[in-house]
């Protein structure tokens, strides 16, 4: 049995969410990364696609373009007495086509670290520490 393995090339935008992403991940929180500190390769850039989101920590991008984004509080922020259930969802949609959102729609709030996000068939799923939920039809809905 033969297997091919193809490199699928990742759209800019989500390119540009994932490296500012990884920065609030990296314990940078609320704190805004100085973009002028991220080395990139020649031919690449980074700007800002989305603000506003609080604690991001997992996106999808739908085939629409809709990206959904998990969101969750940080262990130290549980310990300082934030409530484990502060997490939300947020849809980042770009209606104008240019490569800036336009809007952030919380969808979910309350949920208890939903640290993962996926679409399929569309449905969004959110993982949750102990459950994963299925939102069905959610772009007609935004």
């Amino acid at each position: 049995m033969t297997t091919t393995k193809t490199r699928i090339p990742m759209p800019a935008r989500l390119a540009t969410l994932t490296v500012l992403l990884a920065g609030s991940v990296a314990g940078l929180g609320a704190q805004k990364p100085p973009l002028e500190r991220v080395n990139l390769p020649d031919g690449f850039r980074i700007e800002v696609y989305a603000s506003g989101l609080e604690h991001p920590r997992s996106m999808v991008l739908s085939p629409n373009g809709t990206l959904f984004v998990g969101s969750r509080i940080t262990p130290r922020e549980i310990a300082q007495g934030a409530p484990p259930d502060a997490g939300q969802v947020y849809a980042v949609l770009d209606r104008d086509g240019d490569q800036r959102a336009d809007e952030v729609i919380t969808l979910t709030h309350g949920l208890n670290a939903p640290n993962g996000v996926a679409f399929r068939d569309d449905a969004l799923y959110v993982a949750e520490i102990s459950r994963i939920l299925r939102y069905d039809d959610i772009e007609t809905r935004l």
